[in-house]
């Protein structure tokens, strides 16, 4: 089954009660924060859509309202997303023009659910001298065979990036994968592909209400208590208290704008991959709804986005109280689930503004924490989710 349903709504709700949280003595606060945000992604603009902007050195972005079956897979070579002749070079992937040709990139998505399916990306080429080319392809069945959309001659320079559009309705499959193949040339010849994008539109067919959607982040972040620091790239969203006993809290963002106002959310659930900790015993984590937005890049202890400072004082603005609470265990490996279902249908609803949600804990002694996967975790599966039915 696909990871998007076909006449959904994502939303969560909360009791509309609010205040600001408490800041004890130490400057420590016990809060997570995730926030669920309704703006599109680069390139997406809304809708059910999966999406790679290249924005890191890296085969497994994931940008869009939903999520890619895995990562990008070299074939012909091994070299990584830094190296050799396919790789990611200032936000785009750039595939090389060389003598022997072959080597390949491709990428998997569940469209089963799917009743059109269109495949968009910007290209633009830079060529010294003319030779060579890249086909870009399609496969319905898993790449047991493929389609070329369009072939690439590298015999010019484009002086801007020219954006294309590929119907792929054709090849809508829960398995369909896309290909970046180079058909040879000399080793003077680039050509660039960035947005990478297949929009999709469930129509009246594929799954039926009820049927789990899953949402990955498209920002997080944690921070922690008297410090400064922004931590938005690092691979972990701590909660807990620090050695000598600052708190840890996380900011996650999901894309939920391809959820139609108004729609009856039957779930929706938090879930968060614990694969590190330190010490031993455990601590109820509290959901909360977020009451200021904040940006991953910006977010430290004292500032929602390195400049304006949280209203709510250090830590964080929340409100109370709270939407769940989940018990951890510290130092078991694993996903941990926050019913959410209420502050989902809340911002379907438009009750309140969708700045997200604030993981917080109940009481636990200094030194003790837990560390779950960020979207920037190199297992793509450990990653963040949001999971609703509707």
């Amino acid at each position: 089954m696909s990871s998007f349903g076909t006449s959904g709504t994502v939303g969560f709700a909360i009791n509309p009660l609010t205040c600001d949280h408490v800041i004890g003595d130490d400057g420590v606060d016990k809060v997570m924060s995730l926030n669920v945000a309704g703006g599109g992604g680069g390139g997406g603009g809304g809708g059910l859509y999966f999406l790679d902007l290249f924005n890191a050195v890296a085969y497994n972005g994931n940008d869009g309202t939903l999520t890619w079956s895995g990562d990008w897979q070299e074939s012909g070579e091994s070299d990584g997303p830094n190296a050799g002749k396919i790789r990611v070079v200032g936000n785009r992937l750039r595939v090389w023009g060389n003598s022997d040709g072959g080597e390949s990139l491709h990428r998997e998505a569940d469209l089963s659910d799917a009743t059109t399916a269109t495949l968009t990306f910007n290209y633009q080429r830079d060529v010294v001298e003319p030779e060579g080319s890249v086909t870009v392809q399609v496969s319905g069945n898993g790449g047991a065979s493929w389609t070329s959309l369009k072939t690439y001659n590298l015999t010019a320079t484009d002086p801007t990036p020219v954006p294309e559009s590929f119907d792929i309705t054709s090849y809508i499959a829960s398995n369909t994968q896309i290909r970046f193949l180079s058909n040879g040339g000399d080793d003077d010849q680039f050509i660039y592909f960035g947005d990478v994008q297949i929009s999709i539109n469930g129509g009246g067919g594929g799954s039926s209400p009820g049927t789990p959607a899953t949402l990955a982040t498209s920002a997080d972040t944690f921070i922690k208590g008297l410090n400064g620091s922004n931590n938005g790239s690092d691979d972990e969203l701590k909660v807990g208290r620090d050695n000598g006993g600052p708190h840890l809290y996380s900011l996650l963002r999901f894309d939920v704008s391809s959820v139609p106002a108004g729609t009856a959310i039957t779930s929706a659930t938090l879930r968060l991959y614990q694969f590190d900790s330190n010490r031993s015993g455990n601590f109820n984590a509290r959901a909360y709804r977020i009451d200021q937005d904040w940006t991953e890049s910006g977010a430290d202890w004292s500032t929602a986005d390195g400049a304006t400072a949280w209203s709510g004082g250090g830590g964080g603005t929340y409100s109370a109280p709270p939407v769940a609470t989940t018990s951890i265990e510290i130092g078991t490996d694993g996903w941990y689930e926050w019913d959410v279902t209420s502050l989902m249908q809340e911002w379907v609803d438009g009750i309140s503004p969708n700045y997200g949600i604030q993981i917080t804990y109940d009481s636990v002694n200094a030194g003790r924490n837990v560390s779950f996967a960020s979207k920037e975790h190199s297992n793509a599966e450990r990653r963040p989710q949001l999971v609703i039915e509707y």
